[in-house]
């Protein structure tokens, strides 16, 4: 699971009305899928951090959208918990219930949660239990059809999807880390229509796959006007991502331009407006 922040490292003052937290503005393309709309349902898998580089965490405080983080860290659920108004499950998260071996990083180390079906690794790894995410849907009173899934778990997105049951639960919106073949065909299969990748700039003109996006073909409206939304917003987002200030900055603290927030003011001017991007702030968050 990846530990994309360290919210409380930086405090409750970055999280502001009128920012997008996500990385690579996964947020804004959901908030434009859905048109702006108030009161939705997101599932955030896993959460990591509260506010620094969360995908959710503008749709619950600015568009009143409610719904669970998810997180295995026992590092990171206090500060979910004290920041946050959704539900916050402690759990490990996989294709069935059963002990896995989960590999969990200490707050600003360099690298990631990893789970894994083998028992003993070495490293600082050690034996949890883990839930099938049905589970944890069904027993905190997840609605059948919801808006957002943003599953972020380090290679292990095709365990946790690969025995879902699509037919009890619907996402209008998703956005995975890792899509290989096989779970690209689960979901083409269950009505999931691929909509844009998502990316994180690097100097020099290079890029970083972040995310792979999808709609269901049920959304309302109908995917392709709601691809074009995101696309658009993706676009947009971009453009702005282009102009950040970034002078003399190393590809690695490239990563961390983001963790105070981006305003939308600066995101919907194109970039154009330096003077509105929010202030860089040490942050030691790894992602």
């Amino acid at each position: 699971m990846g530990q994309r922040g360290c919210g409380e490292l930086l405090g409750p003052s970055i999280d502001a009305p009128g920012a997008w937290h996500s990385q690579g503005g996964q947020d804004r393309i959901v908030s434009s899928v859905f048109e702006g709309q108030r009161g939705g349902y997101f599932v955030d898998l896993a959460a990591a951090s509260p506010v620094v580089l969360s995908n959710s965490r503008t749709l619950e405080r600015d568009f009143a959208w409610r719904g669970l983080c998810i997180e295995g860290n026992h590092r990171l659920i206090a500060s979910l918990m004290r920041e946050r108004k959704c539900s916050v499950v402690h759990t490990l998260i996989s294709s069935h219930a059963a002990n896995v071996t989960f590999t969990e990083n200490k707050l600003g180390q360099q690298g990631f949660n990893h789970i894994s079906s083998r028992r003993g690794a070495a490293g600082g790894a050690n034996v949890h239990s883990a839930l099938p995410l049905e589970a944890v849907l069904r027993s905190n009173g997840a609605p059948a059809v919801m808006e957002y899934l943003s599953l972020d778990v380090e290679n292990h997105e095709r365990a946790v999807l690969e025995h879902f049951p699509f037919g009890s639960y619907r996402w209008h919106a998703l956005s995975i880390e890792t899509v290989e073949p096989a779970l690209a065909a689960t979901l083409a299969r269950h009505g999931y229509v691929h909509a844009l990748d998502v990316y994180h700039p690097l100097p020099g003109g290079r890029r970083k796959l972040l995310d792979h996006f999808y709609l269901h073909e049920a959304i309302p409206g109908g995917v392709d006007a709601a691809r074009k939304r995101a696309r658009a917003s993706k676009r947009l987002w971009d453009d702005a991502m282009a102009r950040r200030p970034l002078s003399g900055l190393s590809e690695e603290t490239v990563y961390r331009v983001n963790c105070g927030g981006v305003p939308e003011a600066f995101v919907a001017s194109g970039g154009n407006d330096t003077a509105l991007f929010s202030p860089r702030r040490a942050c030691s968050c790894s992602i």
